[in-house]
């Protein structure tokens, strides 16, 4: 005489009526809460906005990428901005000159 147990480990029909659904893992964003991030371009031509925001908050994804909460002190409103256009703080700005004059 066979066990249940053992019955329902090699039964394939009571296998797949009780297998678990595949584990989705959520993606993660790139930025942390607290971490100065900058935008890779200005949002417009006419318009100068902030050079540094801190990420107040994460976003659950819409679409195909993350979103962001972000704030500078520069402005009294925050803005919901896409993982894709933003980069770590201090990245996009080009090397500025030491003062030292290398001869």
């Amino acid at each position: 005489m066979t066990s249940p147990t053992k019955t329902m480990a090699t039964n394939p029909e009571i296998r797949r009526r009780y297998a678990r659904a595949p584990r989705i893992e959520a993606p993660e964003h790139l930025f942390a809460v607290g971490q100065s991030v900058q935008l890779k371009e200005k949002l417009s031509p006419l318009n100068d906005v902030a050079a540094t925001f801190t990420v107040t908050g994460l976003v659950p994804k819409s679409g195909d990428t993350l979103q962001y909460r972000i704030r500078s002190e520069a402005e009294r409103h925050e803005r919901v901005m896409a993982e894709d256009r933003l980069e770590p703080a201090g990245t996009g700005i080009p090397n500025k000159p030491s003062g030292k004059d290398i001869r």
